[in-house]
Formats: structure tokens, C-alpha cells, sequence
């Protein structure tokens, strides 16, 4: 069994790396690895022919149960299908849609994070066209999505102050998507560029019999990534790969449609190079790559409070708060290998990332009629080290083929906040009683997936 820092270790990886990504998300989509290498193989999006795709998937971030009580449920599955048409011998269109991904979002106990109940689910689609031209591949495509969440959630004590109560929370996100891939074989160098910007936008509604509050929050996310390898029949076949990721955010929040509470901003930097070899010894083709990241991520909130309900003029008038994370010199290492036997494909891979910095956390007060403010800042010592596993089996058959894929996920926060030195007591203190500690039991942080092809 797991411990039971992994609970809260997920959830402030998430809000400290990606504000707003929590609607719908596939965690281990964002936190997945890179494929094979360019050195191993060819990208599978750059086959020719056509063909059907069904997809199923479940998996559990975390669950945690305290004397047989459930207390912390992340989990959910989805379905997914993908059709490619072969119309001529250099053009190919295709389409991706996910049906449905229902999700539980549910925490309990109140000891590590808010208390919250909600459920989600999302669907989405998008067409592409596929050009091929001797050994260059290029596709581009653009799609949309939406999800929903429902339930409830604890919100703040001032927020619930002002609106008298702690309403369901409903939370609507809608998603655009463009992107381009390339890839080009020439002689014994292989190629690929990738071009990916999504736009979303998020709103989260809360009604009560006196207002009606609502939160929005748009988001623009772009990425690019490039890799070059050199293929090497005998020794190592080095790849140089670069990926960056760029999140910008920000959005207004208003009371009754027409009256400005406040605003929020989000900012996320990530970038990696990455330089690795493979080598192949006795049917097996082993790789292992170092990469130096780079991250950074800024989030800003602020409320007036006096919009909100007018009687918080002679109370609390206006709170803000501000997280900002940038650890120095963060790294990954990520090694693996490939191999057919007895007609299936097997494909490993392990990656260890390292990040370790301080964590500043700054929130104000104005009362009094903003004659006073006050103010605090937090700073805690936090590292984040980050395991995942991977593991995809492919056979294939005359009709296609399939294919099973299992991640494992294991990202461990350890964060400690930086206080005042103060000096011990003169005299030893009272023991405290001793407590029947619960029994706890926690599992959680895996995905399968169950995926046929057939040949069209």
C-alpha cells in the first residue's frame, strides 16, 4: 500500500504545475512520457493505409479508505474510436472522437485539502488530413471539446460569508484544437516537428436565492517539440529531442451577470532537452536519454468581497492571493527498450524527474473600509520527484492488430514550510495521550488500455 502523502502529492502537482487543467483530465496524458524513439522506430501516426481504431480505458489516480471508510476517490474510464481513409496513394483523411470519460472526483476528509464531492464527464472530436510524399509525412488537424462537472465543493470561509451559503458548484469548459506533425526519413537521419495550440475556456457557476456568481477563466496552451536522430547499424544511434510547453490564462469573475468581483491569472512555462542513444544487442534495442528542464508557474486571484455582499464594507473588503513555484535546475532521466517475441511487440520504459525549489505562497487582506491590510507570505521548501512506468504490447494479426498499454504514475510532493526559529520550552512538556491510530489502506495510480485496429 501506498502512503498517504500520495493522496495530496497528485493534487498540489496539479494546481502547482497546471491551474485549470483539472476539468476532464487525463493525467496520465499530460504526465505521460514520449514515445518510442525516433532511433527505434518511425512514428505510428505515419503509416499509410486505412483502418478502425476502438479504445477503452479505465484507471484510478487514488483511492483511500480510513476503518473501511472511503474517503478519497480519483478514478474513471473512457471510450474512444479513431478512423483513418486511405482516399489515394498520398492523401489520407481521418477522424478522432472520444465518446464519453466519466470521472469521480471525491475527498471526505478535510486534513490535507478542501472537502469536495463532484462528478465530470467529457466528449470530443477531431478531423485530420494526412500528406504523404516520398519518405515526408505531414498531418494537421483541429477538433473541439466540452465537459461538465456537478457536485459540490467547500469553498472558502469569506466566500461562503458573502454568499450566505455553500452552494453546488457547476462547472462548464469547452476546448479548441489546431495542430500540425512532420516527419521525413533522409538516408540514415529521421526527422519529426510537432506544432500543437489548444484554447479553452472555463466557467464555474454558483447560484443561491440572493445571486448569482460566476468564475471565468481562458486559457491559451501552445506547444512545439522537434527531434533528430541518426540511425547506426552497429554502436549507438544518438537522438537529440527539444519540447516546449507554454500556458497563458486569465479571466474575470462577476456577481449577477453585470457586477465585477474580481479576476484570476495563471502562467506555466515548461521546456526540455533531452539527449539520449539507443543500442541494440541481440534482438533487444535498448535507449536511455538525460533531459534539463525548465518550469516555472504563476497563479494570481483576486475578490472584492464588498461587490460581492455590500456588508462586507465593515468586515473583510477585498481578499487576493498569489503561488508562485520555480525550482532551479530540474532534470529527468528516462530509459527503456523494445523488442519482438513470438510475434509481439513489447515496449518498456521508466522516467525519473526531479524538481526541487520554493513555493511562495501571498495573500492579502483589506478591511475597514480599506483603511487596514493585511498581509502574509508563506514560503515552503518543496520538491516533486515524479515515476512513471510504461508498458504497450502490440500483435498484430491478418484482420489489424491489438494492442494493451499499462502506465503506472507515482508523483511524491514533500513541501515544508520555512518558520521562525523558536526556542524550546524550560521544562519538558506533558506527553499527549495516546491515540488508536485508524487503519488506512490506499491504492491508485494506474491505467490500462484496451485498443483493436482493424484493417479497412
Amino acid at each position: 500500500m501506498m502512503k498517504n502523502r500520495f493522496a495530496i502529492s497528485i493534487l498540489v502537482f496539479i494546481v502547482l504545475a497546471v491551474p485549470g487543467k483539472l476539468p476532464a483530465i487525463d493525467l496520465f496524458a499530460w504526465l505521460g512520457m514520449a514515445g518510442q524513439p525516433l532511433a527505434i522506430s518511425a512514428p505510428d501516426w505515419s503509416r499509410r493505409g486505412s483502418l478502425l481504431r476502438l479504445e477503452y480505458d479505465t484507471h484510478e489516480y487514488y483511492k483511500r479508505w480510513i476503518d473501511d471508510r472511503l474517503v478519497n476517490d480519483f478514478s474513471g474510464n473512457g471510450y474512444h474510436a479513431g478512423l483513418t481513409a486511405q482516399l489515394l496513394p498520398d492523401l489520407a483523411v481521418g477522424v478522432r472522437k472520444k465518446f464519453a470519460e466519466p470521472q469521480t472526483w471525491l475527498n471526505n476528509i478535510s486534513d490535507k485539502s478542501d472537502r469536495f464531492n463532484m462528478k465530470s464527464e467529457s466528449e470530443s472530436g477531431e478531423v485530420f488530413l494526412r500528406l504523404f510524399r516520398g519518405s515526408q509525412v505531414l498531418e494537421a488537424g483541429s477538433g473541439s471539446g466540452k465537459s461538465y462537472f456537478t457536485g459540490e465543493y467547500d469553498l472558502h470561509p469569506d466566500i461562503i460569508n458573502a454568499l450566505g451559503a455553500n452552494p453546488p458548484i457547476y462547472l462548464n469548459n469547452g476546448e479548441t484544437r489546431r495542430y500540425a506533425s512532420y516527419f521525413n526519413s533522409f538516408g540514415r537521419w529521421r526527422l519529426r516537428l510537432g506544432l500543437d495550440e489548444l484554447r479553452f475556456s472555463h466557467r464555474v457557476s454558483a447560484e443561491t436565492p440572493a445571486m448569482n456568481v460566476v468564475l471565468n477563466h481562458g486559457r491559451k496552451l501552445s506547444r512545439r517539440s522537434a527531434e533528430l536522430a541518426w540511425q547506426n547499424e552497429r554502436g549507438i544511434s544518438p537522438y537529440l529531442r527539444y519540447d516546449t510547453e507554454r500556458d497563458l490564462g486569465d479571466g474575470e469573475n462577476f456577481r449577477d451577470i453585470k457586477f465585477k468581483i474580481g479576476n484570476n491569472r495563471s502562467e506555466v512555462d515548461l521546456s526540455a532537452l533531452s539527449f539520449g542513444g539507443v543500442y541494440r544487442h541481440r534482438g533487444t534495442r535498448f535507449f536511455a536519454e538525460f533531459s534539463q528542464l525548465s518550469f516555472s508557474a504563476d497563479l494570481e486571484n483576486g475578490t472584492n468581497l464588498i461587490t460581492l455582499n455590500p456588508l462586507f464594507l465593515f468586515g473583510t473588503n477585498r481578499v487576493a492571493y498569489r503561488v508562485d513555484y520555480h525550482p532551479e535546475n530540474p532534470w529527468a532521466i528516462r530509459f527503456g527498450g523494445q523488442r519482438v517475441y513470438r510475434g509481439v511487440e513489447y515496449f518498456v520504459q521508466y522516467s525519473y524527474s526531479s524538481l526541487s525549489g520554493v513555493a511562495t505562497t501571498w495573500s492579502s487582506k483589506d478591511y475597514d473600509m480599506f483603511a487596514k491590510t493585511a498581509t502574509d507570505i508563506t514560503l515552503n521548501d518543496t520538491t516533486v520527484d515524479l515515476h512513471r512506468f510504461a508498458l504497450c504490447a502490440t500483435r498484430p494479426d491478418r484482420s489489424g492488430r491489438w494492442q494493451a498499454r499499462l502506465h503506472l504514475l507515482a508523483p511524491i510532493v514533500e513541501s515544508t514550510e520555512r518558520k521562525s526559529q523558536i526556542l524550546p520550552p524550560p521544562g519538558p512538556a506533558p506527553a499527549p495521550p495516546v491515540q488508536d491510530k485508524p487503519e488506512e489502506t490506499a491504492r491508485g495510480g494506474w491505467q490500462l488500455t484496451i485498443a483493436r485496429e482493424f484493417k479497412l
